[in-house]
């Protein structure tokens, strides 16, 4: 099963969060070479309502884990992440492939400055999850 889900995440959402999944629900890597963790987390949350909408019942529920692994060094701006879904028994319920895939932004194509605030290699703006 493959999904092409795209991935938007302004900073403003990362504040208003209104999932019902928990940060404590997801693993993310401590790794520098990464996407950062809030974004992640973010990614985490849409993927999670995704397969949810799909019929995948472990994403529903409260005590579900979501763990993130990296499978790519994250140097040539592709980003690859095994997800793994593991449901309150402990069992792995389900596993997936995320890559992401970085999106320039409407600013960046018109050839202006990014100024919503400083953005470093942390810093993911938007791009697509192939579940």
């Amino acid at each position: 099963m493959a999904f092409n889900i795209p991935l938007h995440i302004p900073a403003a959402s990362l504040e208003a969060d209104t999932s019902p999944i928990r940060d404590e629900q997801i693993c993310v890597p401590n790794e520098e070479n990464s996407v950062s963790k809030p974004h992640m987390r973010a990614m985490v949350r849409k993927v999670a309502k995704v397969l949810a909408t799909q019929g995948i019942p472990c994403c529903e529920c409260s005590r579900t884990i979501y763990k993130l692994y990296p499978l790519s060094d994250c140097m040539e701006g592709n980003y690859r992440y095994s997800l793994r879904v593991i449901c309150p028994d402990g069992r792995e319920g389900y596993h997936f492939e995320l890559c992401l895939s970085p999106v320039r932004t409407d600013d960046e194509m018109a050839g202006r400055k990014f100024t919503g605030g400083q953005r470093g290699k942390n810093q993911f703006m938007g791009g697509h999850v192939n579940a």
